[in-house]
């Protein structure tokens, strides 16, 4: 029951996932059914390990540092979303090696294939294509927009409120909603669906082997993999 607590203890955006929900519960017309003394009593449990949390974020507070409404409002949250459920955010973990190397991947006997690429832009085609389609689409009822709507409106509202500077990871809470959110834009339609998961699983596959091939990705937020690492740990000691 206090499963918003415990999430955003893993990460803080949590908390704003919990809160979206609540509020859509909340909405006028919205009547799904909810225990809310079960809540109450989870949420109540949940945070009680929050408290040394709380007492330190209420004293840094005041001196915390927060970004400029310029850069709240460029729609962070929405590109996020967007680009992590095509598979088109490969920059965010790669950094500039996705434009000096990993577009040319997978090679084979050291030649470029540049099969990255392709599988990128096939996304995009997808994506747009998707996003046309879609939208023009006569909706339907469907069980899961009670979460769409929590996760891509009422959320990004909430963090827009906070002034919280919003990077790509933030979304993760939100799993696996924006990927449901692309199987509704092609709904009806399963050819591009397979060649969405075929894409997207050719991106996975040919990360990892780049990955284990590289060591990491030392000059992207991916790093050294935990393999090199202990090497180098027990080479220093």
């Amino acid at each position: 029951m206090g499963w918003g607590g415990l999430l955003g203890q893993i990460h803080m955006s949590g908390f704003f996932w919990q809160a979206a929900l609540v509020v859509m519960t909340l909405w006028p017309g919205t009547k799904p059914r909810t225990h809310w003394r079960g809540f109450a009593i989870g949420s109540f449990l949940a945070y009680l390990t929050l408290i040394p949390w709380l007492q330190q974020v209420a004293a840094q507070s005041l001196s915390a540092k927060r970004p400029h409404w310029a850069e709240l409002l460029t729609p962070n949250f929405h590109l996020h979303w967007l680009t992590g459920s095509w598979g088109l955010n490969m920059e965010y973990e790669l950094s500039s090696e996705l434009w000096n190397s990993f577009l040319a991947e997978p090679r084979l006997q050291n030649v470029p294939t540049y099969g990255v690429l392709i599988a990128l832009v096939t996304l995009l085609a997808l994506c747009l294509t998707s996003l046309w389609k879609g939208f023009r689409q006569k909706t339907e009822p469907f069980s899961g927009m009670f979460y769409l709507k929590a996760g891509a409106i009422v959320m990004p509202i909430l963090l827009f409120l906070a002034k919280v500077r919003i990077p790509a990871h933030y979304l993760i809470v939100l799993f696996p909603f924006p990927f449901i959110w692309v199987a509704w834009l092609n709904r009806g339609r399963s050819g591009p669906m397979v060649a969405i998961a075929l894409c997207q699983l050719f991106l996975s596959a040919t990360f990892l082997l780049y990955v284990h091939q590289h060591f990491g990705i030392i000059d992207g937020n991916y790093g050294l993999h935990y393999q090199f690492q202990h090497e180098i740990d027990l080479l220093n000691n």
